[in-house]
């Protein structure tokens, strides 16, 4: 039963897209619920169910077959989407969008080129901030939460890729490098905003320990992982001078340093938990010890490699 269903259902996903087409995406502004796809060719509708059951059951290793298995997924998400609207249902809506995100992460990772991988990662958070910007904190809270957290996710590794392309100009001694590095900082600055925007639907009372106290072992986690990727940001800010250096270092520190509060504050209550053995947690215990001893380099006007 389980096998004529699903033959049924790639039947119909199958036959809006047309596999003979070349695997190039398309990487333009149109929205995401208008992406048309070519019906089947003839000689694709010869092919088998099993071809694709096989396909889509086999994980891809090049560009083509992953590019393929997007497009049928992105098809079959895009034919969803008309069905469930955010206005009738929101839930099933955000889902399907955060699916769709997802294909596109995981296709960026097949694409070489970088300023495709940038294309690609644009259409994620565009993707994203149209999901989020409707939605009611209030009724909505738990998927605005993985919404905010996957944005600034997306955001800074478009700003990773933004950095490293200032790199490769600035070494290059090509005079377009401070236009990545505006853009870079733009995007981490966006992305710190998203972070903020995320922690402030948690509560906060007045002491630190009262605020841990009210929050679970998957909320603690997720506002540790919030205030330790906000202090990477603020680290990867490229200064225009000096000073911004010291204040971006200042501001990393006082990140990573409120990671360690918080995971402390919650082990003196719950002494068997697991947080403390994150990676992120180790990371921060030891920028809070390094770090001091930089601004102090830094202060003394000691010239540092970034």
């Amino acid at each position: 039963m389980f096998q004529l269903r699903l033959g049924l259902f790639l039947r119909r996903l199958v036959s809006g897209v047309n596999v003979g087409e070349p695997t190039t995406l398309s990487l333009t502004s149109e929205s995401d619920s208008q992406m048309k796809l070519s019906p089947l060719t003839s000689n694709a509708e010869s092919a088998s169910v099993e071809t694709y059951v096989n396909m889509l059951a086999t994980c891809p290793i090049t560009y083509d077959a992953a590019a393929l298995v997007f497009r049928l997924t992105s098809h079959g998400l895009s034919q969803a989407s008309q069905y469930y609207t955010v206005d009738e249902h929101c839930s099933d809506a955000v889902v399907l969008g955060q699916n769709l995100s997802k294909a596109y992460r995981l296709m960026a990772t097949f694409e070489l080129n970088e300023s495709r991988q940038c294309c690609i990662h644009k259409r994620r958070i565009d993707l994203l901030d149209r999901l989020l910007r409707p939605l009611s904190r209030k009724h909505y809270q738990l998927l605005c939460r993985q919404l905010m957290f996957e944005l600034a996710g997306a955001l800074t590794t478009l700003r990773d890729l933004k950095h490293q392309a200032y790199e490769n100009l600035r070494d290059a001694r090509s005079e377009s490098h401070p236009h990545y590095a505006r853009k870079a900082n733009a995007l981490a600055r966006r992305s710190l905003t998203v972070y903020q925007q995320f922690l402030d639907t948690f509560p906060r009372s007045g002491s630190q320990s009262s605020s841990t106290e009210a929050l679970s072992e998957d909320e603690l986690r997720l506002v540790m992982l919030a205030h330790f990727y906000s202090a990477r940001l603020h680290s990867k800010m490229i200064p225009a001078n000096r000073t911004e250096r010291i204040s971006n270092v200042n501001k990393a520190f006082s990140q990573y340093n409120y990671v360690v509060s918080l995971v402390d504050s919650h082990l003196r209550h719950h002494p068997t938990s697991t947080i403390g053995q994150a990676e992120e947690v180790s990371i921060a215990r030891e920028m809070v010890s390094l770090l001091p001893i930089k601004l102090n380099r830094l202060a003394r006007g000691e010239h540092l490699n970034e």
